[in-house]
């Protein structure tokens, strides 16, 4: 029996590998490319295929394996969508000049509990403090090929010691990208890839597609009805987990924390993937 949910579970993997390429896709058929210019940064769209090492084969972090992170940017505007077969979830940031409310959105796309959890700019801050103290130490001479564009080495060391490895490209950075995903706000250049290392597993991000092309804007357009409102909590997300995760809620928390559903920190966005 044992050999039969593992075989299922694997097909699961790969069912859901390609749903998020169709779906990653389907967004990107929204837009036009209108330039060559790879120097661009103001308006792309970035895929990150998702693979987890280290979970054990039954385990829930298992259903991100396969998954897709698109990084959708049009001046000030940016979305952060994770397609998994656990969940689809996206992060809607909006950086205009002078916006108090409103500035984040966390959206839980699937389930029975849709919901959209809304920032202003100061619970935003607060919900990414994590990422206050984080140190972002450059390697020049360690270097990456990553979708054919030649990458430097970072390393992202937070207060508790733990790491996060990135390779990014030079003179790229997009600095309201970077509000949206505090934990790169160091990091001078786009993250190509990035690897969440933790005690008994790690989580690789890694860059599948990069466009700099025009953004059709409905692709910012948070959904307006059938997800329920959540206020802010910074004692917790659990509002967001639906009654048939919360028995699984210790085992996911820490695989979504760096998933980022919280801008790479936690698609719990508790975000956590683009």
């Amino acid at each position: 029996m044992s050999y039969f949910l593992n075989a299922f579970k694997n097909y699961q993997v790969k069912i859901v590998l390609l749903i998020s390429v169709f779906v990653a896709f389907n967004f990107l058929a929204h837009s036009q490319n209108i330039t060559k210019n790879n120097s661009n940064t103001k308006e792309f769209v970035m895929a990150y295929s998702i693979s987890i090492n280290g979970a054990k084969n039954n385990s829930i972090q298992q259903t991100y394996n396969g998954g897709l992170k698109t990084v959708f940017v049009k001046n000030n505007l940016v979305r952060i969508r994770l397609v998994s077969l656990m969940r689809l979830q996206s992060i809607y940031f909006n950086a205009q000049k002078g916006l108090v409310n409103n500035v984040a959105s966390l959206v839980k796309e699937s389930g029975k509990d849709k919901s959209i959890l809304s920032f202003n700019a100061k619970q935003w801050k607060q919900f990414n403090s994590r990422n206050d103290s984080m140190r972002c130490d450059i390697y020049d001479n360690d270097t990456l090929l990553v979708l054919g564009k030649m990458c430097k080495k970072a390393i992202l060391t937070s207060k508790d010691s733990s790491k996060v490895i990135v390779y990014f490209l030079p003179n790229s950075k997009n600095n309201i990208l970077a509000q949206a995903e505090p934990i790169f706000m160091q990091v001078p250049g786009l993250v190509l890839r990035y690897i969440v290392e933790t005690k008994k597993k790690s989580l690789d991000f890694t860059a599948v597609d990069l466009r700099f092309e025009k953004i059709d804007n409905k692709v910012f357009v948070k959904p307006n009805s059938g997800s329920k409102k959540i206020k802010y909590n910074p004692n917790g997300q659990t509002a967001l987990v639906t009654e048939d995760e919360e028995e699984d809620e210790t085992e996911t928390n820490d695989a979504e924390s760096d998933l980022e559903i919280k801008p790479t920190n936690s698609p719990d966005p508790k975000p956590t993937p683009p």
